[in-house]
């Protein structure tokens, strides 16, 4: 490879994240998004927005499915080293396997806008991804064998629903979770 290599994302890039697994440490992920200008909105709705899901192999430019809205978080799974989950401001999560990155092979409407996923530490509680909706609150779903399922709801923030992490103390049953949300500068800690 050359000391630097370039590539047009077409739309704002504002998430990359390499494959952490060793038999595919040479994948990477781009998240792009674009505000649609003229699209009719109401007053009260959000702004329309479009984007892309780039995976990259060092060598390869494969592209992922064109997205209805900026994609906003990427995360590889920690115990099933092909697997991608995406959000989306357009309410969704989906779930790519990078040996067929070209169409999800599940996903979950949540709600709300996606503003960030992650994937449950434990290997016991592998199906289990935290997202942080941010129109409304943060979710636990389940995607027993790629059927989603929302398993536990938390709504006790009064602002965009943010940052979300797993602790790693107590990983196999109830775990602790942390959520934190934006404009009303609160942190919580709860059970998921």
């Amino acid at each position: 490879m050359a000391d630097s290599v370039e590539f047009d994302t077409i739309y704002p890039a504002d998430s990359v994240e390499f494959c952490p697994h060793p038999s595919a440490s040479d994948l990477l992920v781009c998240g792009t998004y674009n505000l649609v200008k003229d699209a009719p909105t109401a007053e009260d709705s959000t702004q329309k927005r479009i984007g892309q899901c780039l995976l990259f192999k060092i060598s390869e430019n494969p592209t992922l499915a064109l997205f209805d809205a900026g994609v906003t978080t990427i995360q590889s799974h920690p115990h099933k080293e092909n697997q991608l989950a995406v959000g989306s401001y357009d309410n969704t999560v989906r779930l790519f396997d990078k040996r067929k990155p070209s169409v999800p092979f599940a996903q979950s409407d949540v709600g709300g806008g996606v503003w960030r996923v992650k994937w449950h530490p434990s290997p016991e509680r592998k199906d289990d991804l935290l997202v942080a909706c941010m129109h409304d609150g943060f979710k636990l779903v389940r995607f027993d064998a790629g059927d989603p399922a929302i398993v536990t709801r938390f709504d006790r923030h009064t602002s965009l629903a943010y940052g979300a992490d797993w602790s790693f103390s107590d990983a196999n049953a109830a775990t602790t979770v942390a959520s934190c949300s934006f404009y009303d500068h609160k942190l919580h800690l709860w059970r998921a």
